[in-house]
């Protein structure tokens, strides 16, 4: 896979599934539903904010590409009025509806008629043929299902599901499915993960120019809240604060915008010289550059191709 054509969505996707791989065995699985609710919910929030279709989308591409397998762990159904997935079965008699039926044990005439046990008290000639019912004439005995409004008897009652949130209800065959699967990226995922990480490309650069740095450093801001910072970067002659993403939006940078009006020179530890915030990212959306400029925060790009 050529590393031109790997757009930040795919980045941020991939990059979500190996965070949440993070004390996983088995996999990423996506969507889980709410047992009381029925609810059908994503386990964490997906990045970019990408709605259902637009996620599944980028992890076929992602699968497709050999960066992410997957295997498959059931389905579920999903109600096509409310796409909740809490459902109340019931079993109905396939002829009439109705879900007055019992399962018994059915008796084969010789002629070819089934005649349920619970009959047999009352029923002294074969309905089909006539003859005088006696034990030797039965050819075979199996376990049916009879209808006591119509008296149909048979060997599968039509499965009927009822949305427990709105009501609405729908022959099992009938209902709409969602397949879950679990995700993992691959070796080469993590690999491209780890080549083309804006951090790690910002990091080695800032070694190269002769900078102390420390990851993941936690400042005091003056409200007496802590805030992370992706990387802390001193030399003699300034301090480099660094927050770092793939992709930059406005309200990421909204965030780091308040960090900074939050944290003083003096609750950075080993401060030197001129004190620079720095928002850096490979691609930033154009909300954010205007943004950065009414909160005079810096911003940087990262050139990881």
């Amino acid at each position: 896979m050529s590393l031109i054509d790997f757009s930040a969505e795919e980045y941020e996707v991939l990059s979500w599934l190996s965070h949440l791989m993070q004390g996983s065995e088995k996999g990423v699985k996506i969507f889980e539903v709410d047992a009381k609710t029925g609810e059908v919910k994503l386990v964490a929030d997906p990045p970019m904010k990408l709605d259902r279709s637009s996620l599944f989308k980028i992890l076929d591409r992602l699968e497709s590409r050999g960066l992410v397998k997957s295997v498959f762990e059931k389905k579920i159904a999903t109600c096509v009025r409310c796409g909740k997935g809490l459902f109340q079965p019931h079993l109905n008699c396939p002829a009439c509806s109705s879900e007055d039926i019992e399962k018994v044990i059915v008796h084969v005439h010789n002629c070819g008629a089934s005649i349920p046990e619970t009959l047999l008290s009352s029923v002294k000639t074969c309905p089909k043929c006539g003859d005088v019912l006696e034990r030797k004439d039965f050819v075979n005995s199996h376990g049916r299902f009879v209808c006591n409004s119509c008296g149909e008897v048979f060997e599968h009652p039509e499965v009927v599901s009822e949305c427990v949130s709105c009501g609405f209800s729908a022959k099992a065959s009938d209902m709409v499915y969602l397949t879950l699967r679990r995700y993992t990226p691959t070796e080469s995922g993590s690999l491209l993960l780890e080549v083309r990480s804006p951090l790690r490309v910002l990091l080695r650069k800032l070694l190269e120019e002769g900078f102390k740095v420390s990851e993941n450093v936690s400042l005091r801001g003056v409200s007496g809240a802590t805030h992370q910072i992706s990387l802390l970067a001193v030399r003699v002659e300034e301090t480099r604060v660094y927050e770092v993403g793939y992709f930059v939006d406005a309200e990421t940078l909204l965030r780091f915008a308040v960090k900074r009006l939050d944290v003083e020179k003096t609750s950075i530890p080993g401060a030197l010289g001129r004190i620079r915030w720095i928002m850096a990212g490979v691609e930033f959306a154009e909300a954010a550059l205007k943004t950065a400029e009414t909160f005079g925060v810096e911003v940087e790009v990262v050139k990881v191709a």
